[in-house]
């Protein structure tokens, strides 16, 4: 297990949004222990965990349901956050234990959000 963990925490990771020419960077720096958007939302116990909304798109085109789901924390870029997950989702079809997720901070949220690769690059566009 550490092994797979290991592999997830490079100092950099270039991940591309779709078909994006643009691929987000996220750094493996820990810093975002110390984002203000994220204080007291991780676990008590395992500083890098924390409880996210998960999903497999927008609502009008899926029949699944919202999970929340624990995420390791494996890096930042300046708008999103990159993990990877640490439960198996009941009834998203499309991720397992382990799937890497990107996720954001929804102002004024509880829990993060996951973003889809669709989603950043409307963004980056």
């Amino acid at each position: 297990m550490f092994d797979f963990f290991k592999n997830y925490l490079k100092k950099e990771e270039k991940c591309p949004p779709s078909s994006s020419n643009e691929p987000l960077t996220f750094i493996a720096d820990y810093s975002w222990r110390n984002n203000p958007s994220l204080n007291a939302k991780f676990h008590e116990e395992y500083p890098d965990d924390i409880l996210v909304i998960v999903h497999e798109g927008d609502v009008r085109i899926t029949k699944r349901q919202l999970e929340l789901i624990w995420v390791k924390v494996t890096g930042h870029s300046k708008s999103y956050f990159e993990g990877i997950l640490l439960n198996q989702p009941q009834q998203l079809s499309t991720l397992n234990i382990h799937s890497k997720i990107i996720f954001k901070i929804e102002t004024g949220g509880k829990h993060p959000v996951r973003v889809l690769p669709e989603y950043i690059k409307d963004r980056l566009d």
